[in-house]
C-alpha cells in the first residue's frame, strides 16, 4: 500500500476551519493599561553648552561664509573656530559619559549583561 503524503497546510480546499492569527478577541485589549512613561531627563548646563558647541561648529562648517559676513572676520578664521567648537563640545561630550563600575551595578540589583 503506497504511502499517501501529508495534505499542504497552505492548501485551503482540506476540511477544517481556517484561523486567522488576527482575530482576537475585544476584551484583550480593553484590559491592557499601558504603566505611566519614566519621566524625561534633566540636562546638566555642561551638557547643554557641549551640544549647542557642536551645532554652532557644525553650522560654522557647512556655512563658514555667516559668521563673516555679521562679525568680519575672514573665513579661514570661521574654519578654525567652527574646528575649535567642534572638538571642544565632542571631547566634553565624550569626557561625560557615564560608565558605572560592574560592581555597583551588582549591589544595586541591575543585571550588567553579559561579562566575556
Amino acid at each position: 500500500m503506497p504511502v499517501q503524503p501529508d495534505p499542504d497546510p497552505r492548501d485551503e480546499s482540506h476540511s477544517g476551519e481556517v484561523i486567522d492569527p488576527f482575530d482576537m478577541p475585544d476584551e484583550a485589549d480593553e484590559s491592557f493599561v499601558p504603566p505611566e512613561p519614566p519621566p524625561l531627563p534633566i540636562f546638566s548646563p555642561a551638557t547643554v553648552l557641549a551640544a549647542l558647541a557642536v551645532l554652532t561648529g557644525l553650522t560654522l562648517v557647512i556655512f563658514p561664509g555667516f559668521l563673516s559676513s555679521f562679525l568680519g572676520v575672514s573665513t579661514e578664521l570661521a574654519l578654525v573656530l567652527s574646528a575649535g567648537l567642534l572638538f571642544t563640545g565632542v571631547s566634553v561630550l565624550i569626557a561625560r559619559l557615564r560608565n558605572p563600575d560592574p560592581e555597583d551595578l551588582i549591589d544595586s540589583g541591575s543585571d550588567p549583561g553579559a561579562q566575556v
